[in-house]
């Protein structure tokens, strides 16, 4: 568990945290969502809306501490920026093998991170040492171990799924007292089925007369056809109704992440540090009606630079870089020019053709970070620090709104059904 004693004698903040040991003593559900630790410490708020610390939508971190929100907190790896400046949601998780030290302030801290209004997230990473330490890990969740659900429907098939998450950790000496690297790869793939269930177009429905409001005309017959021909000829097999099918579709998602990072004592009172990480996420969707689901690509990179040295036994200077690198690619499976049409008054679930009219997604992002601090040792039971942080951000976001058309049938037209 966190710290039990919040408030320190000579610092007004008020922080809690956890070191490695206490990290991996923690169950989890996910060796790679370092923001789970947070559910440690007290002060922490349930989000009342879903979809947190998702990489492509606007929806925030789970990070909400003391009423100040989930766009309030801010996040760094090693001193350095983990902000996603256009979500204002860290850019990229941690592996929990690789974290020395997961802290989080509350409330009181510096003016060093006065760019977040909420909690300060800050998340040390281990270092190579003199002796080559590491870990390996493996977990895995099978549907074949799993009761069939209770509120499954009758008769329809129980999905197979497996999530296998793997991954090492090494830490290593290139040169003896000098010079240190340590490495971590995390691989997640989420594979099967998911259960599916909709509303079909029924072949009576199909042999029925068309467009019988004085509309019949070569192009709208052609529209509707295009239509017709995203439905499968399958059987209705939900007896929830007769139009609904009730069946699997399968799913591939993997995720990799990757980091690495070097430490060099250049020489006495002078360290350079460096750690480079790569994050990735595929999230691929099996249809049934054709047009339905969505193909998303994110990337993820974050570079940090630190360079500390001591100018004599009183004054210390440090010097930070940081560069992340944010792509994000929401596209419609079937193509961007898949119009989005809905069905209304469906009995138990209706069509999604088109998915959400805000895709596609593409969009591309630079955050640049450049930090410089100065501290100073005065007498005894003083010191003094200052310094700058200079950040730059450039997004090229393409986002659509509904430029594909949209188009709502409903079951009655004209007071006919």
């Amino acid at each position: 568990r966190g710290d039990t004693t919040p408030i320190s004698l000579t610092r007004s903040e008020v922080k809690s945290s956890l070191t490695a040991e206490q990290i991996m003593d923690k169950p989890s559900l996910n060796a790679g969502n370092f923001l789970s630790l947070a559910d440690t410490f007290p002060g922490l708020q349930e989000n009342p809306t879903s979809g947190q610390n998702n990489p492509t939508a606007s929806s925030g971190s789970s990070i909400n501490f003391n009423n100040t929100g989930t766009r309030g907190a801010t996040f760094q790896i090693n001193g350095v920026n983990n902000d996603d400046s256009s979500e204002n949601q860290n850019r990229q998780g941690v592996a929990l093998s690789t974290i020395q030290e997961f802290q989080i302030l509350k409330n009181g801290y510096s003016s060093e991170f006065g760019r977040g209004d909420g909690a300060v997230v800050l998340v040390q990473t281990k270092s190579g040492t003199n002796s080559l330490k590491g870990d390996a890990y493996l977990y895995r969740q099978d549907s074949n171990w799993n009761a069939r659900s209770w509120f499954a429907a009758p008769g329809s098939a129980k999905p197979n799924r497996q999530r296998t998450q793997y991954g090492f950790t090494a830490g290593f000496p290139v040169m003896q007292n000098k010079l240190f690297g340590f490495v971590n790869a995390d691989v997640t793939k989420l594979d099967g089925e998911n259960g599916y269930t909709r509303d079909l177009i029924l072949p009576s429905e199909i042999s029925g007369p068309w467009l019988t409001r004085g509309n019949d005309t070569p192009e709208n017959r052609a529209f509707i056809q295009s239509v017709l021909d995203r439905f499968p000829a399958l059987t209705p097999n939900d007896p929830r109704s007769e139009r609904t099918y009730a069946g699997v579709v399968g799913l591939n998602w993997p995720d990799y992440d990757y980091s690495g990072r070097v430490d060099w004592n250049m020489r006495d009172g002078q360290t350079l540090t460096g750690r480079y990480q790569w994050t990735h996420q595929l999230r691929e969707n099996g249809e049934v009606i054709v047009g339905e689901t969505t193909l998303q690509d994110n990337t993820q990179q974050n570079l940090g630079m630190t360079w500390t040295h001591m100018f004599n036994n009183v004054l210390v200077g440090e010097l930070r870089y940081g560069l992340g690198l944010r792509s994000t690619n929401v596209n419609i499976a079937d193509g961007n020019d898949t119009p989005i049409i809905r069905f209304t008054g469906s009995p138990v679930s209706g069509s999604i053709i088109g998915n959400a009219g805000n895709f596609p997604i593409n969009r591309d992002q630079t955050d640049q970070q450049f930090v410089y601090n100065l501290t100073a040792q005065l007498f005894d039971k003083h010191s003094f620090k200052a310094g700058t942080d200079i950040r730059r951000q450039a997004l090229d976001d393409v986002a659509d709104n509904f430029s594909r058309g949209f188009w709502t049938f409903n079951r009655l037209c004209g007071g006919t059904t």
